[in-house]
């Protein structure tokens, strides 16, 4: 968490990722975050990147009593934006979050820009494959 606090100013996004939140919350998709940071850090970012109107949740690692591969966080993303799980799909780029979605029920879509590795994310059968986030766009939009 000390490298990541100290990191954060320096966090910019992978591009396209301004114009998938832009297009999503253009057709009022309602979005989240769940991720393995604390949640304060999340906001700080978002803040930083005049994010936070896009999102409706965070669920960072403090917020869930079990956290990723476990289904709990991205269960609790769905019921703060009282959602079913089976109407969700989230984009990540490990496999543990695809193996957490598997068992909340959720759709999975792998990223494989930045951090997300086609041969370790294939494994896990994800719903989606997305190499750009522009491919998320098409796919979650029509």
């Amino acid at each position: 968490m000390e490298a990541w606090e100290k990191a954060a100013p320096e966090i910019s996004p992978y591009d396209g990722i301004a114009d998938l939140l832009h297009h999503l919350a253009e057709k009022e998709i309602p979005m989240a975050i769940v991720s393995s940071r604390e949640s304060r850090l999340i906001w700080e970012t978002l803040e930083k990147l005049s994010w936070k109107g896009y999102f409706s949740a965070v669920v960072g690692q403090e917020d869930a009593p079990r956290h990723k591969p476990a289904p709990q966080p991205f269960l609790m993303a769905a019921r703060a934006m009282e959602l079913d799980p089976e109407h969700c799909i989230y984009v990540g780029d490990q496999p543990w979050d695809i193996q957490a979605l598997k068992s909340a029920g959720m759709y999975s879509g792998a990223a494989l820009w930045g951090e997300g590795r086609l041969e370790e994310l294939e494994v896990e059968s994800p719903n989606f494959l997305f190499h750009l986030p522009s491919d998320a766009i098409k796919t979650v939009t029509g």
